[in-house]
This record gives structure tokens, C-alpha cells and sequence, in this order.
């Protein structure tokens, strides 16, 4: 409803807020015109079923705009909320969980820590690898803090991408800030599932958090090494509502969505594939951005396949 005002005298220059403060004014109307429809009809037309048709005919469009200018106007602040830029050099929140997702492990009064994203100690590979490329190991030692991670910028394709000294800038390169930010929130919106005791005593080691593109949808999920083993988000989401988990994984893809938006907005080739490692007790975070297409088996299980078989070794 770009342009449109809260208040006008002709009801469709105005928004949906303003259209559902207009359908109350005419509560009042609506009500003097259906107790005088009866009369008139018997007097006019000899019959007083006529004004009570007419009557019952304007309370249900009554009832429906009503209805329908509730929903919109909702809509409506809730896009307008989602616009709403962030101050420049704001710290990054945590993205919320789901409605209703209740954390599996007991947890604390207070909230965790949040999540500053810092390297892995291992090596970084380069961007385009491929997506079936092992998984890298997470590293135990804490590593110094450094600015958000990068998304690094696509090759392959006839893309558009930001100058080199941007790129190479990093912190002060805004495809790379806005793309991090979103890493950074599917971060959070997987480690909402634990409680911060869980977090805090060490038994979640590692998350691990995917995100695709496939047949010109976004996917997301993520798993977790906890204790000595794997646990997927199905399992620590399966006494939660249905409806709560479908709103859990809606936000993951809505992030997705996000991040390729971002991807359009500078003309750069969307990736087909995202691995993302967080580390709770470090922070450490790394990302592993692929554009090769996807084909053959399910990326994400082949992902928690790799991941196994570098637990397991023997078992692989």
C-alpha cells in the first residue's frame, strides 16, 4: 500500500488501516439504514421480507470487509515493520524462535549470550567447492573475534557483483554486512532450539545449519552434534505442535529468501548452497557458499553424512 494515506476522503486513496477505521464508522450507518430497511419496504413494497433480505445481505459485507481489512492491515504494519532499515553500526539480535518451540533441555531465566561471529581455525575453502566437499572440522580452541563473515562474492555466470576494493573491504562492503547479518540470524534461529544451560554446559558441540536453493525454491534445516552423536532439529522438535514446528522452519526459508533478495538487490548470482558451523562456546562461525548445481542426492543429507562419517571414522 506504498502511498497510500491513513486518512482521505475517497476510501481507496487510503491504506488498509485506514480502510478498517472507515468500515467501523459505518457501523452506526449501517445499523439506522438496516432497522430502517423493513419499514420502507413494507410501505413501498408491501412486504417486509424484502428489508430483511436487504438487512442480511449488508451485515455480511459488513462482516467480510471487516474481516478482510483486519487481515490487510495486519499485513500491512508487519511489512512495514520488516522495511524499517536498522541504524547503521546497531549490534546484530538474535533472530527469535518460532511461537511455541519450547527448548528440549531445561533451561535458564536469562537469555544467552548472543552469537558474535568469528573464523574457524581451520582452512577456508574456496567458495565455489563443491557441495558433496567434506565438511570442515569443527576447531575446539577458542578463536580472537574478528567483524561478521563474509560472503564471498560469485565467479561463475554473467553477474554483476560490487567493485574489488569493496569486496576486499569486508566490514565496509554492504553486500557482504547484510549477507553475514542473515548468516549470522540463521544461526541464532537454529541454537533457539536448545536452552542456554544446554549451550552453557558443552554438550551441544556444534550446530550445523543448511540452506539451498532447489528447483527455484529455498530450503533450510540444520543438525546438531550434541554429546556423542548427531541429533537432527526433527528430533528436538517432535513433542512440539505441528503448527509450531512448520513456523520454525517457515522463518529459516524466509531467511533464505532474504538472502537471496539481497543477492538481487546487488546483482550478484544467487548461491545454490549454504553450509554454515557455529560453534556455541567459541562463537566461531564459518560459511561455506557453493554455486555449482545441485543434482544426484539431497545435499543436506549427504551434509550429515560427511559430518557423521568424520565422528565415526571406523563406522563409515
Amino acid at each position: 500500500m506504498a502511498g497510500k494515506k491513513d486518512k482521505s476522503p475517497i476510501y481507496w486513496n487510503m491504506n488498509y488501516k485506514g480502510k478498517l477505521r472507515r468500515t467501523w464508522v459505518m457501523l452506526p450507518i449501517c445499523i439506522i439504514i438496516g432497522v430502517a430497511a423493513p419499514f420502507y419496504t413494507a410501505s413501498a413494497y408491501d412486504s417486509i421480507v424484502l428489508g430483511l433480505g436487504f438487512d442480511v445481505l449488508l451485515a455480511v459485507v459488513w462482516v467480510c470487509q471487516l474481516l478482510y481489512n483486519m487481515k490487510k492491515a495486519r499485513e500491512e504494519e508487519q511489512q512495514a515493520a520488516a522495511q524499517t532499515p536498522a541504524a547503521p553500526g546497531a549490534p546484530t539480535t538474535p533472530y527469535p524462535a518460532a511461537p511455541g518451540v519450547q527448548a528440549p533441555y531445561p533451561t535458564a531465566p536469562t537469555a544467552s549470550a548472543p552469537i558474535a561471529p568469528a573464523p574457524y581455525a581451520t582452512p577456508q575453502p574456496t567458495p565455489n567447492a563443491s557441495p558433496t566437499a567434506p565438511a570442515p572440522a569443527p576447531a575446539p580452541a577458542p578463536a580472537p573475534a574478528v567483524p561478521a563473515p563474509t560472503t564471498p562474492a560469485p565467479t561463475p555466470g554473467n553477474a554483476t557483483v560490487p567493485p574489488a576494493s569493496n569486496v576486499s573491504a569486508g566490514a565496509t562492503d554492504p553486500f557482504a554486512q547484510e549477507t553475514a547479518q542473515l548468516q549470522v540470524q540463521m544461526a541464532h534461529l537454529a541454537l533457539s532450539l536448545f536452552g542456554p544451560n544446554a549451550l552453557a554446559s558443552g554438550r551441544v558441540h556444534t550446530a550445523y545449519v543448511h540452506a539451498m536453493v532447489l528447483d527455484g525454491q529455498s530450503k533450510w534445516d540444520c543438525f546438531f552434534h550434541v554429546d556423542d552423536g548427531l541429533t537432527a532439529s526433527g528430533d528436538l522438535l517432535k513433542n512440539t505442535p505441528q503448527e509450531s514446528r512448520g513456523k520454525f522452519f517457515e522463518m529459516g526459508r524466509s531467511l533464505m529468501d532474504d538472502y537471496r533478495a539481497v543477492c538481487a538487490k546487488y546483482h550478484v548470482d544467487e548461491p545454490t548452497e549454504l553450509r554454515i558451523i557455529i560453534d556455541p562456546q567459541t562463537h566461531a562461525m564459518h560459511t561455506d557458499v557453493s554455486y555449482a548445481p545441485l543434482t544426484g542426492d539431497d545435499p543436506f543429507m549427504t551434509w550429515v553424512s560427511q559430518v557423521y562419517s568424520s565422528l565415526h571414522p571406523t563406522a563409515a
